[in-house]
C-alpha cells in the first residue's frame, strides 16, 4: 500500500543506500564511484527525463511502476556517506560480507523491490477517500472525454469539479482527469459524493474509472460492503450508458 508522505520518504532513504550497493556487489570496479552514480541515477529518474523510459517499461512489463516528481526527494542524498563508509571500509567490515553469487541473482529481485516503491500508474487512477470505494471498475466508451461530457450535460449530469492528474504520473499521448458528482438521482436511489476518473487514449476512447462514493450504511460487514459495490457499480454504468446513448448526435 503507498500510503503516506513518510512511507514514500523511507522508501526513499533505503533505495539510496541499497543501491550503491547493489551496484558495488554486482560491478565491483565501481568501488567508492558506485555512490555518485547511484545519485546521477536517483537525479534521473525523479526528473521529467525519466517519463519516456517509464511509459515504455509500463507497456510490456507485468509490475508498473511510476514516480512523483517531488525535488524534496533530493534530501536523502544526506544518507549518501552511509554507503559510501561502508564501500570505503567493506574489508574491515566481516559482519555484513556475503558470498559472491551469480549477480543476476541480485540484480533482476533488487530491481524489481526498488521499482516497487512506486506504485504503477493504475494506482492514481483508482485512488479514492470515498465511505464505497471501487477498485479497477471500468466501463470503455467510444468518444473523448470533451463528447462524453457534452452528452452527460446534455442529460443534466455536470460534474461539480474537475481536476487534472499530476503530469509527473501521467502516461504519454493520454489524457486522465478527476470528477467529483455531489448528486446523482437514479430512479429512486440518489446517490452522493461519486468520484471518477475518466482517461483518454490516443485513439480517442475513453476508459472511464468509478472510484467510489459516499454511503450511509456500515460497511463493518465485508459481505455487505462487496454486496453494495457490486450494486452500485452497476447502476451507476447502466445509468451513465443509458444517458450518453439518448443523447442526440
Amino acid at each position: 500500500m503507498h500510503t503516506s508522505w513518510l512511507t514514500g520518504k523511507l522508501s526513499d532513504v533505503a533505495g539510496i543506500i541499497i543501491l550503491p550497493l547493489i551496484l558495488v556487489y554486482i560491478f565491483p570496479k565501481f568501488g567508492k564511484s558506485a555512490v555518485a552514480l547511484s545519485a546521477v541515477l536517483f537525479l534521473f529518474w525523479k526528473s521529467e527525463f525519466s517519463q519516456g523510459i517509464i511509459d515504455f517499461y509500463n507497456q510490456y512489463s507485468f509490475i508498473g511502476t511510476s514516480r512523483i516528481i517531488d525535488y524534496s526527494d533530493f534530501l536523502v542524498f544526506v544518507f549518501l556517506p552511509i554507503p559510501y563508509y561502508i564501500i570505503k571500509h567493506i574489508n574491515e567490515l566481516n559482519a555484513i560480507k556475503i558470498r559472491q553469487i551469480n549477480p543476476l541473482a541480485v540484480l533482476i529481485p533488487s530491481f524489481a523491490v526498488l521499482i516497487a516503491t512506486s506504485p504503477p500508474a493504475s494506482f492514481y487512477y483508482n485512488r479514492s477517500n470515498a465511505d464505497l470505494t471501487c477498485y479497477n471498475c471500468t466501463i470503455s466508451i467510444n468518444y473523448s472525454q470533451d463528447e462524453i461530457l457534452k452528452k452527460l450535460k446534455e442529460q443534466n449530469i455536470i460534474f461539480d469539479s474537475i481536476k487534472p492528474l499530476e503530469k509527473s504520473h501521467l502516461v504519454k499521448s493520454q489524457e486522465v482527469n478527476f470528477y467529483k458528482l455531489n448528486r446523482l438521482i437514479i430512479k429512486k436511489d440518489t446517490l452522493r459524493g461519486l468520484e471518477f476518473t475518466m482517461r483518454t487514449f490516443k485513439n480517442g476512447n475513453t476508459k472511464i474509472y468509478f472510484r467510489g462514493m459516499h454511503i450511509a450504511q456500515d460497511l463493518s460487514n465485508d459481505k455487505l460492503e462487496k454486496t453494495l459495490r457490486k450494486y452500485y457499480k452497476k447502476l451507476v454504468f447502466n445509468e451513465i450508458k443509458s444517458r450518453i446513448k439518448n443523447t442526440t448526435n
